[in-house]
């Protein structure tokens, strides 16, 4: 395996982690976005700080869609080494990763690491 692979599975695993699994009982999105388009769809739906920044108990902020997106985003990390269509298109698909998760402040928080990372090196 190359460097660039490894590297892609570690982002990849920390993507689904922190979206699927990670729970932090602050919450750092006002819901901005979600009262600007009136969402009220329930797999868009995820925790806000209404004033509160700290809940009783340690809750996973992202929403459903970002559960499910999560997923996707690690098969496109880890296929982009193998289809040179994917690796033309890395920089446009990052750009709308950085714009839906901008939805979630928490999101974005939980993936500046990656755009800092992806921004850097590739």
């Amino acid at each position: 395996m190359n460097n660039k692979l490894i590297i892609s599975i570690i982002e990849s695993i920390y993507i689904i982690y922190m979206f699927n699994y990670f729970k932090t009982k602050i919450a750092l999105d006002h819901g901005f976005i979600l009262n600007l388009f009136k969402i009220e769809n329930g797999f868009f739906k995820h925790l806000v700080n209404n004033g509160i920044y700290k809940f009783e108990s340690p809750e996973n902020m992202i929403c459903p869609f970002g559960h499910f997106i999560s997923w996707f985003i690690g098969l496109f990390l880890i296929l982009r080494n193998y289809i040179p269509f994917l690796k033309k298109i890395n920089k446009i698909i990052i750009t709308i990763i950085l714009i839906g998760s901008l939805m979630n402040i928490n999101a974005f928080v939980y993936l500046l690491p990656f755009f800092l990372y992806e921004n850097l090196y590739n």
